[in-house]
């Protein structure tokens, strides 16, 4: 069983932050990108554990996904946590394709992440992290016929994806 926070932290870039009011339901919160050298997926990972700390949440489990996958199967938070077992994180795939900002963490293995990101050994990247943490990877392709996490990048993948959901 999983028991759920109910939080909802939605990182937002630098160049963003500020640009425009967000509007965003009950229980939602933004975060902006750490002031590091450090910037994108892994930036946003790092603000969102710094968030959680200066809460007084550093245990415990988060999971991540982007918002441009409109595919994202029902039962994603459920899999990626048992797909964990006893490691610090997991993170998608389907195939041989993978998405590193679709992850569970244990939130103690992450809390030297806000310091990383401004120090001279940052890690470049998620996909760097899940390795020096040997995150599991959890496979969705023998449950799923398409993927589950193709994502919106451009019009093509818009037009792709409005297709398979009226299909």
């Amino acid at each position: 069983m999983v028991t759920a926070l109910g939080i909802a932290i939605i990182g937002v870039g630098a160049p963003f932050w500020g640009a425009k009011q967000i509007i965003l339901p009950a229980g939602c919160e933004t975060v902006p990108d750490l002031d590091s050298p450090c910037a994108g997926l892994l930036a946003k990972l790092a603000a969102g554990v710094a968030h959680l700390a200066e809460s007084g949440m550093t245990t415990g489990l988060l999971v991540s996904m982007t918002v441009d996958i409109p595919f994202l199967p029902s039962d994603f938070v459920t899999r990626m946590i048992a797909g964990m077992d006893d490691a610090p994180g997991a993170y998608a795939a389907w195939g041989k394709d993978f998405y590193p900002p679709n992850t569970s963490w244990r939130l103690d293995a992450l809390q030297k992440l806000p310091s990383v990101p401004a120090g001279p050994h940052a890690s470049a990247s998620l996909k760097a992290l899940q390795r020096s943490l040997e995150a599991q990877r959890v496979d969705w392709a023998a449950g799923s016929r398409a993927n589950p996490f193709a994502n919106i990048n451009t019009l093509d993948d818009l037009m792709a994806l409005q297709c398979r959901a009226t299909s």
